[in-house]
């Protein structure tokens, strides 16, 4: 994609305790209404593939982009998680789904969730501290044993 695998969204501190309230929150948001969640949830908001809510995030520019892929910023612009959106354009404005670009004459687009489908979900990554360097580790140890067993195997 675009993006390669960057969380635009951003990771939440303390996301467990937080996941717990804003569940709740959401709960009782469902049945009273499908309005987004306010600016003051949005810092806590926590992103969850089957909650069934849509994370609508800014991005200033093609830098902003970059920082987030780089590390440099911690993510985009919260703007809303909602179960529905609504974008209404007064002017053409180039848009891309899928990689094909094109030029969208002004419009009304209605976004919602439609069905749910399962879906692979890779396996968190591991500490920053850690990857490179056991990953590394890893690979040396195992040439070293695999040397010693060959030396063995040689002189047996």
């Amino acid at each position: 994609s675009i993006y390669g695998g960057s969380n635009l969204w951003g990771d939440t501190s303390s996301q467990k305790s937080r996941n717990k309230i804003l569940n709740r929150k959401r709960r009782r948001d469902r049945e009273h209404s499908s309005n987004s969640l306010s600016s003051i949830d949005l810092s806590a908001a926590v992103q969850d593939i089957g909650d069934k809510f849509i994370e609508v995030i800014g991005v200033e520019n093609c830098m902003h982009v970059g920082q987030v892929k780089a590390g440099l910023r911690a993510s985009g612009r919260r703007l809303a998680q909602c179960s529905s959106v609504v974008i209404r354009s007064r002017k053409r404005f180039p848009m891309q789904i899928d990689g094909e670009p094109w030029i969208q004459p002004p419009c009304t687009i209605h976004i919602c969730h439609k069905n749910q489908m399962p879906m692979l979900m890779a396996a968190p990554p591991l500490p920053k501290s850690r990857s490179a360097i056991s990953f590394i580790r890893r690979c040396c140890r195992q040439s070293s044993i695999e040397e010693i067993d060959d030396i063995e195997n040689s002189t047996s």
